[in-house]
């Protein structure tokens, strides 16, 4: 895995550490984590990797099914980061050496609320009945149902039962890893690049199309990894007081010379929807947080959630993350929209 670093000493105030990384490992993740949620076709790939999964042994997809809350997948990225494993298999390799109460641990740390108790969460990474019982009432119904069924069996078992879901999926369904890897690589180098000319705030908002960190709130850095799996969405998640941010690597139109850039595509497919038009009125007033836009629209949370992410998406929102996620108006992007517009419209000479 080559990590490429880059720091911003362009500013006197709090500033961020940028760390580009690329790896097969993440996207294997990402790709369990996108099989495993319940929105899956929300992704771009996510009706192609579940039709992906038809053709898997029926003990990975019965493990999956019951131990695959997206959220096991999403918690160790961090992991992955921390081990710099170049490859997949140095990966599994480090992942069954780990200590599997440590493991356990890790699962319910980024399954339940904040306000589950510590101690509850380090007794139910050792087994103790009660503390599993209360943890998996203090996260959702998935989430719930996956803890349980990896908590009841021993910290052994649940290590092996983790490393054997890495295992047949990578050599099952994410068989084509090599060459997702040189393309995820291709990206991160654009993205390095990119972060070595500009302040490291405006390299992650343009990586991550609308994504903004707020530097008060303990994060020191932050780390930018290229997926495919996930996009249109970035996948946040922690590594110790940075953040890790999985956006989507740039798809680039390279078969096709007739079709339109996909941002315009983006943009004007946000704007063509009447609860997406109302939500960037309330922000043009100013930011405001999911909660507000969900009462003063009268929708639910859920609604909001999808609009503002094809918002985000269309390069109209920025989302800025702290205590809370607040979000905001991109007011440079609509007159942008009109020049790529017009120059997509402008004869290029080649014909009349």
């Amino acid at each position: 895995m080559t990590i490429q670093k880059v720091r911003d000493f362009s500013t006197t105030e709090l500033s961020l550490s940028i760390e580009i990384a690329h790896s097969p490992v993440y996207e294997l993740l990402i790709r369990l984590f996108v099989t495993s949620d319940a929105d899956h076709l929300d992704f771009e790939m996510g009706e192609a990797l579940a039709n992906a999964l038809d053709g898997a042994s029926t003990e990975l997809k019965d493990h999956l099914e019951a131990a695959g809350a997206s959220e096991v997948w999403i918690s160790l990225i961090g992991m992955a980061f921390e081990s710099e494993s170049v490859h997949i298999d140095s990966f599994i390799d480090h992942v069954e050496s780990v200590d599997p109460i440590a493991l356990r641990h890790r699962f319910v740390s980024a399954l339940c609320k904040e306000s589950t108790r510590a101690d509850d969460l380090i007794a139910a990474a050792a087994g103790n009945e009660g503390a599993i019982e209360r943890v998996t009432q203090a996260t959702s119904k998935e989430g719930g149902r996956a803890l349980r069924y990896l908590l009841e069996m021993t910290p052994e078992d649940t290590r092996s039962t983790v490393v054997d879901i890495l295992r047949r999926y990578a050599n099952e369904v994410f068989t084509d890893a090599n060459d997702v890897g040189e393309l995820l690589a291709r990206d991160a180098g654009m993205k390095a690049a990119l972060a070595s000319r500009i302040p490291a705030e405006q390299a992650i908002e343009i990586a991550t199309n609308g994504i903004a960190v707020d530097v008060g709130t303990g994060t020191t850095g932050v780390v930018l990894i290229p997926t495919i799996a996930a996009r249109p969405w970035v996948i946040v998640t922690d590594s110790g007081d940075r953040k890790i941010l999985c956006y989507g690597a740039s798809a680039h139109i390279e078969e096709d010379p007739d079709a339109p850039p996909k941002w315009i595509v983006k943009m004007y497919k946000a704007l063509g929807d009447e609860k997406r038009l109302r939500i960037l009125g309330v922000l043009r007033d100013g930011p405001a947080g999911l909660g507000e836009l969900t009462e003063r629209l009268d929708l639910a949370k859920s609604t909001v959630h999808h609009h503002v992410g094809m918002l985000r998406d269309a390069g109209l929102v920025r989302v800025t993350i702290g205590r809370d996620k607040e979000y905001s108006l991109r007011t440079d992007a609509v007159p942008q929209a009109g020049q790529l517009l017009e120059a997509f419209l402008t004869p290029t000479g080649g014909n009349s």
